[in-house]
């Protein structure tokens, strides 16, 4: 989930505007508020300070940046990357720092099979005509794949993309079966499906809570995970107490807590932006309320924590799921440290980014579908295409990624979900202030979604 990730400013301003983002756009995994109807101009930057424009008609965002060295011969690896930089969207320019950290870092490593790689990025605007324009430029560039796409537009996009057959690894999705149906999806965990499922299963199965309730902001793709979380809920024999809708521009948070405290549910799922999140946990804190929330941890960033208050008795019991664990388990899981190294080389060219201060899950998600791509591709023998990354992709077995089980790119789902074959999830909670394993491990929840 890929995308997704639940997030009315935006995540990060432009750096003259603001020194500390915040999730801010509302945002559940590839969730948006409605669209502005005129397209953004603004192109995208690069690390080489050069920008193009994909064309006339949608002016989508884009740069280029590599490190290829002089003494590698042949054209470097594209590999494509969606991103939302400007408009009413979630904005990721920590995500942005995350995909070039990941460039960086397999190319200080020899690159793929002796070829550098270079990111193709492209700032898809808050539109879906400038996305769609955006995979039709990737399409141009001979991409060899696009990468952890964690974007709004994820079922026009792959429609491009497939009709010119270039791969899509660790794509976010919600439901959409046009893009688990795709030949060319392949995602390396079960996105925004299997986080929400995991509340189910911490709340029926870890602690032994039954009742549970659902508050989000007003968007049809809000209104679809809820029902697919009722449905978890029902089916594993919980108690559903129901769903309170809010108006995604809400700013007073008091009459939602109530409402949700009113259900008697003992976990309620938060819908909304992660600063939103933390401003509905504060006032249920005031109000003396004690239902668990549940959260994605995709939807924060350190500054997100600390306005939530780390110390506060509400915050400490809330809930966070995510797809990969906490940059802070890297001591359990040592591909993290390559991580964190990698994040900090790009921090020493000056992108701001890559600080700590803007470490989060989700941009630890993008590093890591850019370290899943690296491993299949290096499997290739001969010229790294996308017709060849995608017969490996189809081929390849037990490739090993550091945070999941062995990972087969072709191997079937569940009946719906193409190739979603990995259902582990993470549970976290804040300690100090920062996030950590609720639990040592993932755990599967394959079967609470599928039954």
């Amino acid at each position: 989930m890929s995308d997704q990730r639940s997030e009315s400013t935006t995540h990060a301003a432009s750096a003259s505007e603001r020194a500390t983002p915040d999730r801010r756009h509302t945002r559940i995994g590839l969730i948006v508020l409605p669209l502005l109807s005129a397209l953004l101009l603004a192109a995208c930057g690069s690390s080489s300070s050069s920008s193009t424009t994909a064309s006339s008609a949608g002016s989508a965002g884009s740069g280029s940046s590599t490190t290829a060295s002089s003494s590698t011969s042949g054209s470097p690896v594209k590999l494509g990357f969606f991103v939302n930089l400007t408009g009413t969207d979630t904005q990721y320019p920590d995500g942005l720092a995350g995909a070039k950290a990941a460039v960086k870092g397999i190319n200080s490593r020899g690159g793929i099979n002796g070829q550098q790689v270079q990111l193709d990025y492209c700032d898809v605007q808050s539109s879906v005509n400038v996305a769609e324009e955006c995979a039709r430029k990737f399409v141009s560039d001979h991409v060899a794949a696009v990468v952890a796409n964690n974007t709004n537009y994820g079922p026009q996009q792959t429609a491009v993309l497939q009709s010119a057959h270039i791969p899509e690894i660790a794509d976010s999705g919600i439901t959409a079966a046009s893009q688990y149906a795709s030949p060319i999806e392949f995602p390396i965990n079960s996105g925004f499906v299997g986080t929400f499922a995991s509340g189910t299963y911490y709340g029926l199965k870890l602690t032994h809570q039954n009742a549970f309730g659902f508050v989000g902001v007003q968007l049809p793709v809000v209104a679809a995970l809820e029902s697919g979380v009722q449905s978890t809920v029902k089916k594993q024999g919980g108690d559903w107490k129901g769903f309170i809708a809010m108006p995604a521009s809400t700013t007073s948070f008091a009459p939602y807590a109530a409402a949700a405290s009113s259900k008697g549910a003992d976990i309620v799922y938060l819908a909304m932006s992660g600063q939103q999140s933390a401003e509905f946990a504060l006032a249920s804190e005031s109000a003396g309320y004690t239902f668990h929330a549940f959260v994605t941890a995709i939807a924060y960033t350190p500054a997100t924590l600390a306005t939530l208050g780390p110390t506060t008795t509400f915050g400490k019991a809330m809930l966070f799921g995510g797809d990969v664990p906490p940059p802070s388990a890297s001591a359990q899981y040592p591909v993290l440290k390559q991580f964190q190294s990698d994040m900090a080389a790009e921090a020493q060219t000056g992108d701001k980014y890559a600080g700590l201060q803007y470490q989060s899950v989700a941009q630890e998600e993008v590093w890591y579908g850019f370290h899943a791509a690296y491993q299949v591709m290096s499997l290739i023998k001969g010229p790294i295409t996308a017709a060849s990354t995608l017969q490996e992709l189809q081929t390849a077995t037990n490739i090993q990624l550091g945070l999941q089980p062995p990972w087969t790119p072709n191997a079937p789902g569940p009946k719906g979900f193409g190739r979603v074959n990995n259902w582990n999830e993470y549970m976290m909670k804040l300690v100090n202030g920062k996030f950590a394993l609720a639990y040592p491990t993932s755990f599967s929840v394959e079967s609470f979604v599928t039954g």
